[in-house]
């Protein structure tokens, strides 16, 4: 069974949320080792129990939940901020955070977002072998909170990064979002030489790649004319690897 830390100035608040913890399905069911009320009592009970999620609010007094989560240390929790303002969303999500929730919270939201950390977890735990192995396959099957979304190799044009949610292009304008980050796509996608990660935000299907841009920077221009920027870093590796590609 997953732990979990409760760090939420409002005392009625973080009560609400043990008590919703203890409500959901079975399967879910997430142990409460403790409850904070401001940032320095969190990271200390974080320091000391060690739990697997941490369920954080963003407004408190003092350091904020944004404060707490930079003094998060390895290996690190999963990460659910707690707010009733919409307009932190994003900026939630580009904190590193795994998934969110506003307030007032319900059991379902609830629900859902665990099933979302069960599913990233498991990820995690994937033998190295079987990433690469599924680059042999020509279907990537991503687990979505209704089911599985299936992908067509030869028509995924790109990945784009957006926090721990993550935009899949397609041919023919086709595109869909997914509560995944952009590390996990690239475990499902595996080892494929077709793929590669160009920017920490960007995965390109090099097949797709139309021209290579070297103006202000470095970008190419894909199938559906959708510009990416490719890491400086990055750049002779690219190079090379759109060279082989072109051997195949």
């Amino acid at each position: 069974m997953q732990t979990a830390v409760i760090i939420d100035d409002e005392i009625k608040s973080a009560q609400n949320l043990e008590l919703l913890l203890g409500q959901v399905r079975d399967e879910l069911k997430v142990t409460v080792l403790g409850l904070a009320h401001n940032a320095l009592e969190g990271i200390k009970l974080i320091r000391e129990k060690k739990p697997g999620i941490i369920f954080l609010d963003i407004h408190m007094p003092g350091n904020s939940g944004f404060d707490v989560a930079e003094h998060l240390e390895e290996p690190l929790p999963q990460l659910v901020f707690v707010t009733a303002h919409k307009e932190y969303v994003v900026k939630a999500l580009r904190a590193g955070a795994n998934d969110y929730l506003l307030k007032p919270v319900d059991v379902e939201d609830l629900e859902e977002c665990l099933q979302r950390l069960e599913e990233r977890r498991q990820l995690s735990f994937l033998p190295q072998g079987e990433a690469a192995d599924s680059a042999n396959n020509a279907v990537i099957s991503i687990p979505v909170k209704d089911g599985c979304l299936f992908i067509r190799r030869d028509e995924l044009v790109r990945v784009e990064a957006s926090g721990s949610y993550a935009f899949l292009y397609l041919d023919e304008g086709v595109k869909h979002m997914v509560s995944k980050s952009i590390g996990e796509l690239g475990k499902l996608i595996g080892e494929d030489p077709r793929f590669f990660r160009c920017h920490n935000s960007h995965i390109v299907n090099l097949g797709k790649v139309k021209r290579f841009i070297n103006t202000e920077g470095y970008f190419v221009q894909m199938s559906d004319d959708s510009k990416v920027e490719v890491s400086r870093r990055l750049k002779d590796e690219f190079m090379e690897a759109i060279a082989r590609q072109g051997e195949n």
